[in-house]
């Protein structure tokens, strides 16, 4: 498909300067190359003839001009200015025919169209330019035809390749022979898939990240968005010129394959999202107070969606990503739920899994029947959750929190909406493989309070005076008072953690009573400025203040 015949003009590339001057009618001009010989495969858009005083400004890029010269002045300033505003208007070549208005080319024309690499050609005989318009007109468009053509023909082969099962790689491979080229799937700026057709997987990544950053000596490259899951903006389907030249035929491939992609990313993720939002309609309703599903609804719908048999309890847990690792939207949570699902599965765990509509946290309730397995379950999920969110998004950090047991899907709902709810509280906390939210925590209660104006204003009176000193004097107050607190008022043991002398800790901690006109080794005062440092951390994170030491 796509390959000339003998004798015949290849439809699958560019027209080009070289194809007019090969022409019948132009060859009958006798036509003589005087400079820009390296550049005779630029490609002509359209052909333009005329003598108009300002010729620059009415043309686009791409033109072949054909002229009688009557404007080039015997000025050879203006002559140099004249090829000078051409080239940089995009012209594709320039074409003299010799006569009286122009007996011969002056040299400054030619030392200029050699200095901006732009074909200049003389014609030794008159020609009738109509003929030659037509002929390059007609190749032009017999060519844009059969692009148009060709890229149907493969279109209706991606449609085939679809129809019978393909997915998105099988796409990308078939594009990436019709273009003769490797090709790169990307998102959000990350190398998703390649089809490296023969190249190492390494030396892509290379060429399409020099390509992409516009690096000197990067490959040439075409690049087309793609749309998925309702994003027009969702990647880019990239070929880099790594086994040949790029050819006007392998945009029309790539934008005939995006599509394809896209119907080819929906239908392999559609049952999944779909399936998805089934079993978190049924987590909402559980969570939600006002819905009020009984005993047996709630089994029934859990059953319908997966949790294939009774068990005496039933754990909630919940998992979000942590700080710094973005958001998932529904499609890839969808993924995180199905490679959860299947992990408990394949060690005979029932599991209802599915992504919270608000949210977008990811909810599990998994089926144990002796209670003394609650954290060996606890521990298989939050695994099964971080393999799964890995396979999504690389090296996102996961938080795990898992809830008490409850006997019933009735009794479920408090204790499920308990565990989603201590999820932005434990976000922050001290990394653990998962959290256990069934005991009381001082964190999770100071984040309920964060919003009420009587805690920051304990803060503030409690550590207002060594905040001030800190600022003024740089000093490390706040700090060293922290480290205290957390080993229980031990000074050998907060003197090591802050590598300080003795005697230097001992000053801090003076300079701390006397800022404070407390005494430390007062079990309130003590009491209440420990309290008063994790309550400011907790009212720094949800302001998005970052501190130093994060503490559960």
């Amino acid at each position: 498909m796509g390959q000339a015949g003998p004798g015949s003009a290849r439809t699958d590339t560019a027209f080009t300067v070289a194809d007019a001057l090969a022409l019948p009618a132009m060859r009958q001009g006798i036509p003589e190359v005087l400079a820009g010989e390296a550049e005779l495969s630029r490609p002509v858009r359209w052909v333009h003839s005329g003598e108009y005083a300002d010729m620059p400004a009415v043309l686009k890029g791409g033109e072949l001009l054909l002229t009688h010269g009557m404007n080039i002045t015997s000025r050879e300033d203006r002559q140099r200015r004249y090829v000078a505003d051409l080239a940089r208007a995009g012209l594709a070549g320039l074409v003299i025919e010799l006569g009286a208005a122009t007996p011969d080319v002056p040299r400054a024309v030619t030392d200029e169209a050699r200095r901006h690499d732009l074909p200049l050609v003389a014609l030794h005989h008159p020609i009738p330019w109509v003929e030659v318009t037509e002929a390059v007109h007609r190749a032009i468009v017999a060519r844009q035809s059969a692009l148009l053509e060709r890229g149907q023909e493969l279109q209706d082969r991606f449609s085939a390749l679809i129809a019978s099962g393909a997915g998105v790689a099988d796409v990308l491979w078939t594009l990436a022979d019709e273009v003769r080229n490797p090709v790169v799937l990307s998102h959000e700026g990350e190398l998703l898939y390649t089809a490296p057709r023969g190249h190492e997987y390494a030396a892509v990544a290379a060429a399409w990240e020099a390509a992409t950053r516009g690096l000197t000596g990067a490959p040439p490259m075409i690049t087309v968005p793609v749309a998925a899951s309702g994003d027009p903006d969702w990647g880019l389907a990239s070929v880099l010129s790594l086994d040949g030249p790029l050819e006007p035929f392998d945009r029309v491939a790539m934008e005939r394959a995006v599509p394809i992609l896209a119907l080819a990313f929906l239908r392999a993720n559609e049952a999944e999202t779909l399936s998805a939002r089934e079993r978190g309609d049924l987590l909402d309703a559980l969570i939600d107070p006002e819905t009020r599903l009984d005993d047996i609804q709630a089994a029934r719908r859990a059953s319908a969606v997966g949790f294939d048999r009774r068990t005496s309890w039933l754990l909630p847990v919940g998992a979000d990503l942590a700080p710094g690792a973005g958001r998932l939207d529904e499609r890839r949570w969808a993924l995180v739920g199905r490679d959860v699902r299947a992990e408990l599965a394949s060690r005979q765990i029932p599991a209802v899994v599915g992504t919270l509509s608000q949210e977008r946290h990811l909810a599990v309730v998994a089926g144990l029947d002796a209670p003394g397995r609650r954290a060996a379950l606890a521990d298989a999920v939050a695994e099964a959750v971080r393999h799964a969110v890995q396979r999504t998004a690389a090296g996102a950090g996961v938080v795990v929190c898992a809830g008490r047991l409850s006997a019933s899907w009735h009794d479920l709902g408090g204790a499920l909406r308990e565990t989603v709810a201590a999820l932005p509280a434990m976000r922050h906390a001290t990394a653990e493989p998962w959290h256990d939210v069934s005991v009381p925590s001082v964190r999770r209660l100071l984040w309920t309070l964060r919003d009420e104006p009587a805690l920051a204003e304990f803060v503030e009176q409690r550590l207002a005076p060594l905040r001030a000193y800190d600022a003024r004097q740089r000093g490390e107050l706040v700090k060293t008072l922290e480290a205290f607190c957390a080993h229980g008022g031990s000074k050998t043991e907060t003197a090591k953690a802050l590598h300080l002398e003795r005697q230097s800790l001992y000053k801090r901690l003076t300079r701390i009573e006397e800022l404070l006109d407390a005494r430390l080794t007062d079990e309130e005062t003590l009491l209440g400025l420990h309290l008063a440092l994790r309550a400011r951390g907790v009212l720094d994170e949800g302001t998005g203040t970052p501190r130093r030491a994060r503490d559960r």
